[in-house]
């Protein structure tokens, strides 16, 4: 049995003011709900945040034997580094097919078996290009089918807390038969043409979802969970 925490709080003069100075940051200042727009063709830049969570991680047997309430199964997982730029992505998204690929055979599964996508979309114009490639390059024709959606248009990025919130609200979703809405997508960017279930959240029943993550500097992270019967 483990407890799985992460948090981060970057809201702090200096981690603002490099952010700032990278020009990754959303400059939508008049409208600040409306500023983390992922996938849409009018966003500049992703919307700092902060939080934390956890989650407790353990063998079947014993969180049937404790009586716990089972959110989901963990399948498989898988990283990969394509390290090209400290904030730029590869729009290619090779280095995130390969992580895709590794967490399938891992898990032993084929891609038409995912259900759902919670996905990275920080609404920086390169990462949610080379994610929407990536997922076309694997799965495709079928990733017209999946539901994709980004929490971030929501939480905005927390950075170390980032993949923690995915981990939580996938789960979530699995549990209860809905998909998580990726907000103030109004207008698609029409290199970003996947079904990101835009505005509100979807009734959807489903088995299996994939999470993807990407850290700063080329990292990216699967997950695959279940949903427990």
């Amino acid at each position: 049995m483990a407890l799985i925490g992460c948090s981060d709080t970057p809201v702090f003069p200096f981690p603002l003011s490099a952010l700032c100075s990278l020009g990754i940051l959303s400059k939508r200042n008049e409208e600040p709900a409306k500023a983390s727009r992922p996938y849409e063709k009018n966003r500049d830049g992703m919307v700092l945040s902060e939080g934390g969570a956890s989650v407790v991680m353990e063998e079947l047997n014993h969180a049937q034997d404790r009586g716990a309430d089972i959110y989901a199964e963990i399948v498989s997982y898988a990283s990969t580094a394509e390290g090209q730029d400290v904030v730029q992505a590869d729009v290619s998204g090779h280095a995130l097919v390969s992580a895709l690929e590794h967490a399938l055979i891992a898990g032993k599964m084929r891609a038409e078996e995912i259900d759902y996508i919670c996905a990275h979309g920080n609404a920086m114009p390169s990462y949610d290009v080379a994610e929407t490639n990536a997922f076309k390059a694997f799965f495709g024709n079928h990733a017209y089918k999946i539901p994709i959606s980004s929490i971030k248009s929501m939480t905005g990025q927390s950075f170390a807390a980032g993949g923690g919130f995915q981990v939580v609200a996938t789960s979530l979703c699995l549990k209860n038969g809905f998909v998580t809405p990726t907000i103030n997508l109004d207008e698609t960017d029409p290199m970003c043409d996947l079904d990101y279930v835009p505005h509100h959240a979807r009734r959807y029943s489903m088995d299996t979802a994939l999470i993807n993550s990407h850290s700063v500097g080329g990292t990216h992270a699967v997950l695959i969970v279940r949903r427990f019967p």
